[in-house]
């Protein structure tokens, strides 16, 4: 009986530690969306914020519906294209550090950023350092 009540215990103790390894993984790999890649018909959140933050960047401005279409490869590619980046439509590492990075702060308060570039997008993307930055 207590090798019973010590094999339940640790068995337990691994389900236990199981749920709190599956419930942490959430959040360990949900790190944002730079860690992605997003081409055309890319779909979902990410692309949202890709279009949001790539709105600072293009005039005029393009939908921010979620679908990665013709409008926002064009508008991908413009980015790319300004910043001397590899013009190819994919929202990877090298557009990830250009859409994420318009602080033109000084150097008292870098984390400033311009008032019409989207914190929020920048958020939502996973943007290394978007919850210091402000207008």
């Amino acid at each position: 009986m207590k090798l019973r009540t010590r094999l339940s215990a640790a068995l337990a103790g691994v389900g236990l530690a199981a749920s709190v390894a599956a419930a942490a993984a959430p959040s360990a790999s949900a790190a944002g969306c730079v860690d992605s890649m997003w081409r055309i018909n890319s779909r979902g959140t990410c692309v949202y914020a890709i279009q949001g933050l790539a709105n600072f960047f293009v005039s005029p401005d393009i939908a921010v519906d979620g679908k990665f279409g013709p409008q926002t490869d064009a508008a991908v590619r413009s980015v790319q294209r300004t910043f001397g980046a590899r013009v190819d439509g994919i929202v990877g590492p090298q557009t990830w550090r250009i859409l994420c990075g318009p602080q033109m702060g000084s150097i008292d308060d870098p984390w400033r950023v311009p008032t019409t570039y989207s914190i929020y997008w920048a958020r939502v993307a996973g943007c290394p350092g978007a919850w210091n930055y402000h207008y």
